[in-house]
């Protein structure tokens, strides 16, 4: 990787401007069939207990996401994306608060933050069980795996085994979101950034690599914010870091952290419902998806990250 790239801008949704080194960060080896980031399952696709969630029913959920996944085949406005995630998301509630909690940062990626996406209690649940859970390693990258400056975090994973009812309104939420079936979904990738400057410069979530592997690449992400930032809160609430925005270069946009917040985009240029597309096909990156997480200071920040494949975990 070369440390001498150009810079790549972003600015906070209140225009506040920052920015990172631009670098190639790649998250995953590409050997078909096996996992990934030292032992623990990343991506894999043989081993029907990898996935997160089973569905009983497998055709009438296919059935079901395909229609959902439909309203993504066409580029949407805002008003349609408020619209349509209002309903799906925050069914119980009053449209008004509904269209509150929903920021479209790019209709055409499309690139959304779903504010109280999670309650704060399941957000403290996911973070409890991932402590008890004491299987943190560095976060690596690269087909090596290998250790980097470019990536400093500490990561574990979560089956729904680890916290059953937080996994399962999340998955269920990011399907409803999506469009793309639960079975589709890895386990629950779960990040803590230390306080002393750690960070994920510039990356994609999807590799053209990917495409080698059973379940294919990564079409979609859901990025959860488990606690919050003090930039994030407005209402003297105690801040638990500084610093942690998830920088969006290609759109000039810096997410600020805010406990139970989802930020969902797609990663790939082909997706369901647009035509042509098919399940097993090539996969092309979205270079618009291009994200990095900043340094983070003062505090432990927490995210944990949801990704959907076009075909489903084995």
């Amino acid at each position: 990787m070369n440390d001498e790239q150009p810079e790549a801008g972003c600015h906070e949704i209140n225009a506040s401007f920052i920015t990172t080194p631009f670098s190639a960060v790649y998250l995953l080896s590409a050997h078909k069939g096996r996992a990934y980031e030292h032992h623990h399952a990343v991506v894999s696709c043989n081993n029907q207990d990898d996935g997160i969630l089973q569905e009983p029913n497998l055709a009438l959920q296919m059935a079901k996401k395909l229609d959902e996944g439909s309203f993504w085949s066409t580029p949407r406005s805002t008003t349609e994306i408020v619209e349509q995630l209002s309903k799906i998301v925050f069914p119980q509630e009053d449209i008004s608060y509904a269209a509150n909690q929903i920021q479209v940062l790019s209709e055409d990626l499309p690139l959304i933050a779903i504010h109280n996406f999670l309650s704060k209690e399941l957000c403290e649940e996911i973070i409890h069980a991932a402590t008890l859970n004491g299987d943190f390693v560095r976060s690596t990258l690269g087909d090596t795996q290998s250790v980097s400056i470019q990536r400093t975090s500490s990561t574990t994973w979560l089956s729904k085994e680890h916290c059953e009812i937080p996994i399962n309104a999340l998955c269920e939420k990011a399907s409803s979101l999506s469009g793309i079936p639960i079975n589709n979904m890895e386990n629950l990738q779960v990040v803590r950034y230390n306080g002393n400057g750690e960070k994920f410069d510039i990356h994609t979530d999807h590799l053209k690599v990917f495409n080698d592997l059973d379940c294919r690449g990564r079409i979609a992400t859901c990025l959860i914010y488990l606690n919050s930032s003090k930039d994030a809160l407005e209402d003297g609430s105690e801040e638990d870091f500084i610093g942690g925005e998830t920088c969006f270069p290609e759109y000039d946009v810096n997410v600020k952290p805010r406990c139970g917040t989802a930020v969902f985009w797609f990663n790939t240029i082909q997706r369901p419902g647009v035509e042509g597309y098919a399940p097993m096909m090539d996969l092309d990156v979205d270079l618009r998806s291009r994200h990095a997480g900043m340094p983070v200071f003062l505090g432990n920040k927490w995210v944990c990250n949801l990704w959907m494949h076009p075909v489903m975990q084995r």
